[in-house]
């Protein structure tokens, strides 16, 4: 009998911690996942988990538009490491089935 072999966390877990570990190192806001199958990876992008900060708005660069209304100040991730905010996301993958998933599971 062959002996069960059990990760804990499970493989994909560990791989998906490796992944965000990556993108909090190098501030990554841009991701394409290529090979993308169902999308995963991607649904979990696109919704930040709800106990991390929310983002913060930029300080206005020239004092004229410290008196703009607020709501046309552009939010931007925070560069604080353990933020993770992606910008943008994409998944490519050859099967029109998974994607079609991807795109219904990461619609917002």
């Amino acid at each position: 009998q062959e002996p069960k072999v059990s990760l804990f966390p499970p493989l994909f877990l560990q791989r998906r911690i490796w992944v965000l570990d990556q993108m909090r190192k190098y501030h990554v806001t841009s991701i394409l996942d290529i090979g993308c199958s169902e999308g995963s990876l991607l649904a979990c992008l696109a919704r930040p988990a709800p106990w991390l900060p929310p983002p913060v708005p930029l300080p206005p660069t020239d004092p004229a538009e410290s008196t703009q209304c607020p709501t046309s100040q552009f939010l931007a991730p925070s560069q604080d490491p353990l933020d993770l905010y992606p910008s943008f996301i994409a998944g490519l993958d050859i099967s029109p089935g998974d994607l079609q998933y991807a795109i219904e599971d990461t619609s917002p």
